[in-house]
């Protein structure tokens, strides 16, 4: 939905009085207020078609308003990433790892779906992602400057966003070593509060709840 002549001619009013206002410093006052109302008229004077173009660039939720800034992706794309298709700060663990297919690669302890791909590294991070940054190849990285995670938070942000940054051994590209396998445009579909939802949900597997699971037994390889 577009926006009707009078919104259009109260935002052009708007813009043109906060020129104005740079320009002449003696009008200053009056032509900021003017700017100012000028817009929220055009807000007033057509508040659906606002609503709806704010929904079609990717910024609205679905129900209502909301915060607009929590659904805004990490790393925005033209056109926009659809809303369902983000990890929003509103979802579960279970719903972003369903969202961002996870399962497809990984196991991981508590989701269902996950128990029978070794795509990539089985996720008991709370175990192993200290142990990671730890390791020879890790820190061989970190000289390098190729990664930057200090902590086991910072490693799995890094995994997620960069997952080039470090790649677990045994897992690399056969065409391609340096690049990794997982996908690589996560900061496109997570917003901050849902990947702070992740992060803080693969922090708390370790390999008891592996085992519990019997994750750990078909799983050989180190774990990311």
């Amino acid at each position: 939905m577009t926006l009707p002549i009078v919104a259009i001619v109260l935002i052009i009013v708007s813009s043109i009085s906060l020129v104005l206002s740079f320009l002449i410093k003696r009008w200053r006052t009056f032509l900021l207020i003017t700017s100012f109302f000028a817009l929220l008229n055009s807000f007033i004077a057509a508040p659906q078609s606002w609503i709806s173009l704010l929904k079609d660039r990717g910024l609205q939720s679905d129900d209502e308003m909301g915060d607009l800034i929590g659904l805004i992706p990490l790393s925005p794309t033209s056109p926009p990433v659809p809303v369902n298709q983000r990890a929003l700060p509103t979802d579960t663990p279970e719903a972003i790892i369903q969202k961002m297919g996870c399962f497809v690669c990984h196991m991981i302890p508590h989701i269902p779906q996950a128990r029978s791909s070794n795509l990539g590294p089985l996720l008991v991070l709370k175990t192993t992602a200290f142990l990671r940054i730890a390791s020879p190849e890790y820190q061989a990285r970190l000289k390098a400057g190729k990664a930057s995670a200090t902590t086991s938070r910072d490693y799995v942000i890094e995994s997620i966003l960069y997952p080039n940054a470090f790649i677990v051994p045994g897992y690399e590209r056969k065409d391609s070593p340096e690049e990794s396998p997982m996908y690589q445009h996560y900061a496109e579909r997570f917003t901050s509060g849902g990947l702070q939802t992740l992060v803080a949900f693969l922090l708390t597997l370790d390999v008891e709840a592996a085992a519990k699971e019997r994750l750990i037994f078909t799983h050989s390889s180190p774990t990311r």
